[in-house]
């Protein structure tokens, strides 16, 4: 979200730089007439994938989280019987 903000006020300067030029490039090819509605265009369909990704990647986190937490928890109680 924070970076449909970025684009949206700061376009002309974020245009400029280096790792846009991938995206200016597909902006050229796209027939798109704006730049802005472009950039927006995506960043709002690829942000169903990356919350996918970040999601799984925390639920495999939070797993093995809890995995090492309940492993320890059992140690704990076996050392202390």
């Amino acid at each position: 979200m924070a970076n449909c903000i970025v684009v949206n006020l700061f376009l002309d300067a974020t245009s400029q730089r280096s790792d846009w030029q991938n995206l200016m490039e597909r902006f050229q090819a796209s027939g798109f007439g704006s730049l802005r509605a472009y950039a927006n265009y995506v960043y709002v369909t690829g942000a169903p994938f990356k919350t996918f990704v970040a999601s799984i990647i925390g639920a495999g986190a939070g797993l093995v989280g809890g995995f090492f937490g309940g492993l320890a928890r059992r140690l704990a109680k076996t050392k202390a019987n």
